[in-house]
């Protein structure tokens, strides 16, 4: 593997973990205030509802961030 390949790899990773540790967050406090362990919610039999309410943010950025190179690019 190139080394660009590996600085592209990790700048996507480096971008993607921020976004979805501040989903994780909304989705935790979002869970506390209803009275709810967020680790319980998440490892539960229906876990692909709250990890896709935590995924929001990286949605989201990934779309904000589409937009961006699209416009520089025309």
């Amino acid at each position: 593997m190139k080394d660009s390949t590996k600085h592209l790899i990790a700048k996507e990773i480096a971008y993607i973990v921020p976004l979805f540790l501040l989903g994780f967050a909304i989705l935790s406090v979002i869970c506390i205030t209803a009275g709810e362990n967020p680790f319980e919610v998440l490892f539960s039999e229906e876990w692909y509802a709250p990890l896709f309410l935590s995924c929001i943010p990286l949605f989201i950025g990934y779309s904000i961030r589409l937009y961006k190179w699209v416009v520089k690019w025309k």
